[in-house]
């Protein structure tokens, strides 16, 4: 049975996704309307305010996880997930290409950050789940029969 939400392929690929929207910007950067391509202006305002709520909706995410209010978790996690990666896309977008500046470094955390919990979804999770899903015995509690869930 497969978990719900969001596999590992589509998380990667929403990444890629992203990835190579930024790419294909920032090379047509140079030949886009003056607007985008001055700090400040108003569609790059814009695109960073809107970046900006998408990251904090990214950020709820741990608020609701860690605390059980606001719902399925799951949805959470959709939602961190796609708001996180279209937020980081605005952000960029925002920069208008100037990344050799300072507030340019903190686009490399959210990279960082980005490449952190594609890890941890798809290698570290893995290995988690190898380490406690086979050793019931270990935690003093019999294995559930097959099909029969585990009393919480």
């Amino acid at each position: 049975m497969k978990p719900p939400g969001l596999s590992d392929r589509l998380l990667v690929y929403a990444v890629f996704c992203a990835a190579v929207f930024l790419v294909t910007y920032f090379g047509l950067l140079p030949d886009l309307p003056r607007a985008w391509r001055l700090p400040g202006s108003r569609p790059l305002y814009a695109a960073g305010a809107a970046g900006a709520l998408l990251l904090f909706v990214s950020a709820a995410f741990l608020l609701a996880k860690r605390t059980g209010r606001g719902g399925s978790p799951v949805r959470w996690f959709s939602a961190h997930v796609v708001a996180g990666a279209a937020g980081t896309v605005l952000a960029a977008v925002h920069s208008a290409g100037r990344l050799r500046y300072a507030p340019a470094l903190l686009l490399l955390a959210l990279l960082g950050l980005v490449a952190l919990g594609v890890w941890a979804r798809v290698r570290l999770s893995r290995r988690i789940s190898a380490a406690f899903g086979q050793k019931a015995a270990a935690f003093g509690a019999e294995a559930p029969a097959s099909g029969a869930e585990a009393p919480a």
